[in-house]
C-alpha cells in the first residue's frame, strides 16, 4: 500500500480520542511535513498531543515538501 500524507488535524484528534493506532493499521506509512510535526509539538497544542509527537514511530516519517503548498490549486 502506498504511504499517505497527513496534516495536523486528523493526527491531533486521533491522539486526543486515543485512536491514532488506527493509522498504521490502515496505512503502511504516514508521511508528514516538518511543519505538521512543529504544530503537533507546539507549546499551545494539547499536552497529550505534544507528548505523542515527541515519541518516534516506525510508521510515521517526517519528510520535506517537494513543492510549495501554494503551488497546488483545486480546479
Amino acid at each position: 500500500m502506498p504511504p499517505i500524507v497527513a496534516d495536523t488535524t486528523p493526527i491531533n484528534y486521533l491522539v486526543l480520542i486515543e485512536a491514532v493506532d488506527v493509522l498504521p493499521r490502515l496505512y503502511e506509512r504516514v508521511l508528514i511535513p516538518p511543519s505538521v510535526l512543529a504544530e503537533l509539538s507546539d507549546p499551545d497544542a494539547p499536552s497529550q498531543v505534544r507528548t505523542w509527537a515527541m515519541q518516534p514511530r516506525d510508521w510515521l516519517r517526517v519528510v520535506p515538501l517537494q513543492a510549495a503548498p501554494d503551488s497546488y490549486r483545486l480546479r
